[in-house]
């Protein structure tokens, strides 16, 4: 009797636990979440608590976030290394549809814009989120946020200790838009004479009278405000 009793006990019990993970599911059906009152697109699912060193993120905070083609209310952050728009629902971690919603402005009264496109990266092309530092219609600035991911490792002998998995955030780097195409602006002064031959006097007199420095983002600003004058 003592295990017939036990046995009705483990299969009510087991019962219960799928009712409450199937509830925990409940929202997601095929690609798509139910946030905020709608229901977004998305590009599966992640628990996401694995002990790290650093972090992917920009800002570790959720944002309030305007997304192009969502009208309704969503918090989100970007995650630099796998380059993704992630949001949280119950505790697993989700990613925008890029390609569906490829404008996103993370905040409220500090905005930070992003935009998915496609852009030259070396004498690759590629997609992903460029951050927006401005729009001119001559030469827009971007700027990629990279972070980089180093795995974990054992220690070869007593005398060394486990290594844990790091993320590292790389130097920004910068684009703009030159005969339809997005490409890098190069931080050497050299080069980025090169990237605009109509306008070399013009750019290095500007760096040199103004003391620029190239690996300033408040500088970068500063050159292409005076880029978009001439």
């Amino acid at each position: 009797m003592v295990n017939a009793k036990n046995k009705v006990m483990k299969t009510i019990f087991v019962c219960i636990l799928i009712i409450i993970g199937s509830g925990s599911y409940a929202q997601l059906v095929g690609d798509r979440i139910s946030v905020g009152g709608g229901s977004i697109e998305v590009m599966g699912g992640d628990e996401g608590n694995v002990r790290t060193v650093g972090s992917p993120y920009i800002n570790e905070t959720y944002s309030p976030a305007v997304v192009e083609g969502y009208d309704k209310p969503i918090e989100l952050r970007y995650n630099a290394y796998t380059d993704e728009m992630e949001f949280d629902v119950d505790g697993t971690l989700y990613a925008l549809a890029k390609n569906k919603y490829p404008k996103v402005v993370l905040g409220w009264k500090k905005q930070t814009p992003y935009i998915y496109t496609t852009y030259q990266d070396g004498t690759d092309t590629v997609s992903g989120f460029l951050r927006i530092v401005n729009e001119k219609d001559k030469y827009p600035l971007y700027v990629k946020e990279t972070v980089s991911f180093s795995p974990s490792r054992k220690a070869a002998s007593g005398y060394e200790a486990d290594k844990p998995e790091v993320y590292k955030r790389e130097k920004d780097r910068y684009f703009t838009m030159i005969e339809n195409q997005i490409v890098e602006v190069p931080l050497h002064k050299k080069n980025i004479l090169k990237r605009f031959p109509e306008f070399q006097k013009e750019i290095q007199d500007f760096l040199k009278n103004e003391k620029i420095k190239l690996n300033s983002e408040e500088d970068m600003i500063r050159v292409f405000d005076y880029l978009n004058s001439l």
